[in-house]
């Protein structure tokens, strides 16, 4: 098979799994969506059920201190005023949604084809301007397309084992995706998930501490995975740095900078490694085409 062929092939199957991961899985998060939309305001109207009926506002209703009339009549209208607001506004989200999709999608294409494009637009520059700049492309394209594949990575397992296949979760999908997406910053990510993905339980768990628990150990896991295993053997790979000093980077430039500092701690130390070995590639002398140093005694003997 002709290279040609072969690439037509490749880029006809990652399209087609690209549509088929759009097909099955974007219906299914609408649908979680909505059913998160549809308990808020179940919630709203079990809350506006609790206060008309239940004894523990009696005694300040006897009191004068709170009227429950005011308080079903103040719940009816945030239900009102949120209902339609949510229902407007549901098209636009869901918009917004294939939007992100579209610009993410349009985000791999650049990453994908950015260091090629450069290096046909620099090979006529100056050699140690073409050189510093085609490596600068390629480390930050490959650092951007590992950061893709571990936030990939982490959205599926976390999607995985919140399903009906491990723990059931109730909206694991929509928890898993916002997992993925968070991991493009790193550190801060993995907080923002954990605080969504709590929060979701704690509303939406049947038995909420069951669902609670099993959030929580399932990101962790996925953190220690990420931090220990994933990032490191995958930014190695990427970048052509050492695992050990890829863990040390992101320690080091998050400990100075926090969460901006774990974000570019890869690209940075892979692009002053660069710098530093072009530097001292230009300081080498190569000793063989000044001839045989006068000081070497083996030399002299044979001479």
């Amino acid at each position: 098979i002709s290279r040609r062929l072969s690439s037509l092939l490749i880029t006809a199957l990652v399209t087609g799994l690209l549509v088929l991961v759009v097909v099955l899985l974007v219906p299914r998060l609408v649908g979680q969506l909505e059913v998160l939309v549809q308990r808020f305001l179940t919630g709203i109207g079990d809350l506006r059920t609790w206060v008309a009926g239940t004894p523990l506002l009696d005694d300040f209703e006897n009191s004068g201190l709170l009227s429950r009339e005011d308080i079903v009549d103040q719940i009816n209208a945030l239900l009102q005023g949120q209902s339609g607001r949510i229902a407007s506004g549901l098209p636009a989200i869901i918009q917004g949604l294939a939007d992100s999709l579209d610009s993410l999608l349009g985000a791999i294409t650049v990453i994908t084809i950015m260091p090629v494009v450069l290096f046909y637009t620099l090979k006529d520059y100056r050699v140690i301007t073409h050189d510093y700049l085609i490596n600068a492309s390629q480390i930050v394209g490959s650092y951007l397309r590992g950061q893709l594949l571990v936030c990939a990575i982490a959205g599926f397992n976390v999607s995985l084992f919140l399903s009906p296949l491990i723990f059931d979760v109730p909206l694991w999908l929509l928890i898993g995706l916002f997992a993925g997406i968070a991991n493009l910053v790193p550190n801060l990510g993995a907080i923002l998930s954990m605080v969504v993905g709590v929060a979701i339980t704690l509303i939406f768990g049947d038995p909420w501490l069951m669902d609670t628990v099993a959030v929580v150990a399932v990101l962790m896991g996925q953190g220690f995975l990420e931090q220990s295993v994933l990032t490191p053997n995958i930014m190695s790979h990427q970048v052509g740095l050492h695992p050990v000093l890829v863990m040390l980077s992101l320690f080091v430039f998050g400990y100075f900078m926090g969460a901006f500092g774990a974000l570019i701690a890869v690209p940075a130390t892979a692009l002053i490694m660069t710098i530093y070995k072009s530097y001292r590639k230009d300081l080498t002398l190569d000793l063989s085409a000044y001839g045989t140093p006068a000081s070497d005694p083996q030399a002299q003997r044979e001479a």
